[in-house]
């Protein structure tokens, strides 16, 4: 490699064209999307946990008593059976628990949550970004490379790298190829 008849024959060199495929960060973005570990998300519990300690608690209860529906008649009939009125009790009630305004307790679940999610983050992006770029070697190699069955084998192996960046967007990787192509 160090020849100087080696970089005449290297040079210049043949690139692949990138231009119909996604950077990079649009490919980490897409894959954070679909696999829902944006930091918006926990962002968004933890004002969720501040407005349901806003919100009330509410309960609501219905008290039937049929017991008094048949009596027997104490009036001019003392042997007659009658039907009397049923006894429905409703009670509604309403209460605060004055600490969660300070301090909920869905934020130690929220702190653990939150540091599952970051970790998982962090995997999504370091699979997504090491794939992403194995694949682009193989595509210079592609180019460089003369015998056929390593073309091939190439070939199938960025095919495969596509496949898992696929899986890590739910598709939209391969889309969004399709769709930049004139």
């Amino acid at each position: 490699p160090g020849s100087s008849l080696y970089h005449w024959l290297m040079w210049p060199p043949v690139m692949p064209d990138f231009s119909t495929e996604p950077a990079i960060q649009d490919l980490q973005s897409l894959a954070i999307h679909y696999a829902e570990v944006h930091p918006d998300k926990i962002s968004n519990w933890r004002k969720q946990a501040r407005f349901r300690a806003i919100l009330p608690d509410l309960s609501v209860g219905l008290n039937r008593d049929a017991s008094e529906l048949w009596h027997w008649d104490t009036g001019p009939s003392p042997h007659v059976l009658t039907r009397g009125q049923e006894v429905n009790d409703w009670d509604v009630s309403v209460s605060w628990d004055l600490a969660d305004l300070i301090w909920s307790s869905d934020q130690t679940s929220i702190d653990s949550r939150s540091k599952l999610m970051v970790e998982l983050r962090e995997d999504v992006l370091n699979q997504v970004t090491r794939i992403y770029f194995e694949r682009r070697r193989l595509q210079y190699e592609l180019v460089r490379v003369s015998d056929e069955w390593q073309k091939f084998d190439t070939d199938l192996k960025i095919q495969e790298l596509t496949a898992l960046l696929d899986g890590f967007t739910g598709g939209k990787f391969s889309a969004s190829i399709k769709n930049n192509k004139p």
